[in-house]
């Protein structure tokens, strides 16, 4: 019942109670709602899921960064860095954009003004979808942190890296 309570009192607080349900991008927009643009976008996905894990999160109901409906969740690791470097690949950009705001297509605009913008995704990382939500896909195996049965990334530098850098970052 408290909970219940709790839930309503959140609601009439942000004015909408769906909002509390439903999934919605950084325009207020919700995914997967009929005759709109999201219509076939049914999943969230963030920018940048660490700024989410903030105390705020709880207080506002928002976390702090760019998040876009998308028709499914991230099944493979890229960075923007690597999608340039693989700018002529047009599947590359094709996968990669679909994670990017709207209407932004210009692979060569430089990586400060993309996060400067928030245009796209410093990174992807693979997810699966919890509660219309885009989460990263980690999980242990055999005692070690793996993304997506993977334990090793190449980053924009080129250099391999470790999942487990990926957990100490977010500390």
């Amino acid at each position: 019942m408290a909970a219940g309570i709790g839930c309503c009192v959140t609601a009439w607080i942000h004015g909408d109670p769906r909002k509390i349900v439903y999934a919605t991008d950084s325009y207020g927009q919700f995914c997967g709602q009929k005759g709109t643009t999201n219509e076939n976008k049914t999943v969230l996905m963030y920018f940048n899921i660490l700024k989410c894990a903030s105390p705020v999160v709880l207080i506002n109901l928002q976390c702090p960064t760019t998040q876009l409906c998308v028709s499914k969740c991230p099944d493979r690791f890229a960075t923007y860095l690597d999608m340039q470097a693989n700018w002529g690949n047009s599947s590359y950009w094709d996968y990669y954009r679909q994670f990017c705001k709207p209407g932004f297509n210009n692979p060569r605009k430089s990586i400060t003004e993309v996060l400067r913008d928030e245009d796209c995704p410093a990174m992807i990382i693979p997810s699966r979808p919890f509660l219309q939500r885009c989460f990263p896909d980690f999980s242990t195996r055999n005692g070690v942190l793996t993304v997506a049965n993977k334990t090793l990334f190449k980053d924009g530098s080129g250099q391999m890296r470790n999942v487990t850098d990926l957990r100490e970052a977010a500390k």
